[in-house]
């Protein structure tokens, strides 16, 4: 395997590591939407519990940085704030 490779086999070991730690309550990931390592692929293949809210967007899908971090905080506000409607998936 090459470089480019394994270094992508150690950033997806490590997002997990830091996504399946107990101090976590919940991870929002974002990524560019065009990287190699897409962010949808990998919160579908970590097994968090139910209760442990996953939320994925990225920048190109929601029209831009400004508008991706005004969705995040929105997200994470939602999340954090009050019970979450539905366990994982897409922040909508």
């Amino acid at each position: 395997m090459d470089g480019h490779g394994e270094g992508l086999k150690v950033l997806r070991r490590t997002l997990t590591g830091f996504a399946r730690h107990p101090n976590f309550a919940g991870v929002l990931l974002v990524g560019l939407g065009c990287e190699d390592n897409q962010v949808d692929a990998l919160a579908e293949a970590w097994s968090q519990p139910a209760s442990t809210p996953i939320r994925v967007m990225t920048i190109q899908d929601e029209g831009g940085t400004t508008a991706t971090v005004d969705k995040g905080i929105a997200c994470l506000s939602e999340c954090f704030l009050r019970p979450p409607p539905r366990p994982g998936g897409r922040c909508r």
